[in-house]
């Protein structure tokens, strides 16, 4: 198999064949005429052909160069285009966001086309992950959190408020109704988090002094827990609004027709030295933006 001319070879002649002259390809390569001759010389001769006709005051190409010309404007235009390419994401901010499962698949990630079309400028990387960021040993921009806050060193800036509601899967309510907070006794409760005991909280909003299950089920995170609910392994406590589709939808449904406050909410977490960054405002509006339509189609039954 015959080997390929050496790839320096092929912006001479490129820039020659499209300019029509060795003297533009010069001045356009920063080199000098003579050179562009040589190496277009030294690729004819690996070519075996000539590529131009070289006359008193210009060149032509041959209809083997015309041929060559046609695969050098493909392979320089490709290594143009994916070069600009290269260089606008190298000048792109790059914003690094952690923020749990459950809000990055729910809700960000079937929206992400929507942010890079309004910040085609902006290099968006999510990590999901349930525990909290360390912003002094990790590359991380910004962070979604859920709790109570205050973050020392850190601007939290507000998404949503939030309400806890109990929910199950419909055909094990159906199976199993519940007609009062007692009944819970006869289901297996879910556990979102192993940090806090989020029943205990709901049963003291409740005004009795336990909750207690016929089993516990422990899962690691929220997702898990819902997603564990809708199959019916349990009863959950779910967060609104971001688990207002999956009631909408009907996955879940309404344990007890009531909602409580919690003294938590979601919040957009980053350095204090960038909270006025544009690319990371720009990214916290938009992700506020998200919330706000979940909150609305809530508050009316949407």
């Amino acid at each position: 198999m015959q080997r390929q001319p050496p790839l320096q070879l092929l912006p001479p002649f490129e820039a020659a064949a499209r300019l029509g002259s060795f003297k533009l390809a010069a001045a356009e390569l920063h080199v000098t005429p003579s050179a562009i001759s040589q190496q277009v010389r030294a690729l004819e001769d690996w070519l075996e052909t000539p590529l131009f006709v070289r006359l008193t005051r210009s060149i032509e190409l041959t209809n083997a160069g015309s041929q060559f010309f046609e695969i050098a404007t493909r392979v320089m235009g490709d290594y143009r285009q994916q070069f600009a390419q290269f260089r606008a994401r190298q000048a792109k901010p790059v914003l690094r966001v952690s923020m749990i499962p459950f809000v990055a698949h729910e809700m960000v990630l079937p929206r992400l086309q929507d942010f890079q079309r309004l910040h085609p400028d902006i290099d968006l990387r999510i990590e999901t992950s349930m525990n909290l960021v360390d912003f002094t040993a990790e590359p991380i921009d910004a962070a979604l959190r859920f709790g109570a806050g205050p973050w020392a060193g850190l601007t939290a800036l507000p998404l949503c408020a939030t309400r806890a509601t109990l929910v199950g899967a419909p055909a094990l309510l159906q199976q199993h109704p519940l007609r009062e907070p007692a009944d819970l006794q006869q289901h297996t409760l879910i556990h979102s988090r192993r940090d806090r005991d989020d029943w205990q909280e709901a049963a003291q909003r409740l005004g009795m002094p336990d909750i207690r299950g016929k089993n516990a089920l422990i899962l690691d995170d929220y997702f898990s827990a819902m997603q564990a609910a809708a199959q019916g392994l349990g009863l959950a406590i779910a967060i609104l609004p971001i688990t207002s589709n999956w009631i909408h939808d009907g996955r879940l449904a309404q344990v007890l027709p009531f909602q409580l406050p919690t003294d938590q909410s979601y919040q957009f977490v980053c350095r204090r030295e960038q909270a006025e960054n544009p690319a990371l405002r720009a990214l916290y509006h938009w992700i506020k933006s998200l919330f706000d339509v979940l909150e609305d189609a809530a508050r009316h039954g949407t």
